[in-house]
């Protein structure tokens, strides 16, 4: 499970995820569902900031909610919802790639020596 988790990990630095971010993902891979104060104490960081943190990766489809009476729990989003999340920023960038490729195309046209 160690070696799953360190490949995880790996993935996780490779779409752009915070330290702290990582360590929110690696928990719920390791030990499952989770409540925020559950997830704060076993990271040492303050609740409100994994509560934020896991909000914006909620938002991101990094991690799906679920909801136990009055509480809200987390897990890893599935590899369908994860893919998902990384093909579209994929096209945002490719997208915004192709918007400066013709901005500097355009723009190389217009330059001169002062």
């Amino acid at each position: 499970m160690i070696r799953q988790a360190n490949q995880f990990r790996e993935l996780l630095i490779m779409i752009g995820l915070s330290e702290k971010e990582i360590n929110i993902c690696v928990h719920l891979f390791m030990h499952g569902p989770s409540f925020p104060s559950i997830i704060a104490r076993t990271i040492e960081l303050p609740r409100t900031t994994v509560q934020h943190l896991l909000t914006d990766l909620a938002r991101r489809n990094i991690v799906e909610t679920s909801k136990q009476k009055l509480y809200t729990f987390y897990r890893i989003a599935t590899p369908d919802n994860i893919f998902r999340t990384l093909e579209n920023r994929y096209e945002r960038i490719a997208s915004r790639m192709r918007e400066f490729r013709q901005i500097l195309k355009s723009a190389s046209g217009k330059q001169r020596v002062h």
